[in-house]
């Protein structure tokens, strides 16, 4: 081989390599962007159990309370018709 066919071989290489490196790094780029999102994605949900389970917790209560003050009810009504009130 003469030394121009070298020299082209070895641009048309050099340009392949380039090329090939570039396109291997938009696609990590993508996949990292891609992964940082599911990322946010999973903390959102996690977040929002959170916030679910507090929610469930504060209507127990509510409704705990709720039950207690009837049944406080249902007492003083027992109590007046015991006594005869």
């Amino acid at each position: 081989m003469n030394t121009t066919t070298r020299l082209v071989l070895a641009a048309i290489s050099a340009f392949s390599l380039a090329f090939t490196v570039s396109a291997f790094a938009a696609d990590l780029d993508t996949m990292m962007k891609k992964t940082d999102t599911a990322k946010g994605h999973v903390e959102s949900i996690k977040k929002e159990g959170g916030e679910g389970k507090q929610n469930v917790k504060d209507l127990k209560t509510q409704e705990t309370m709720k039950n207690a003050g009837q049944m406080k009810d249902d007492g003083k009504k027992l109590k007046d018709v015991v006594t005869g009130k």
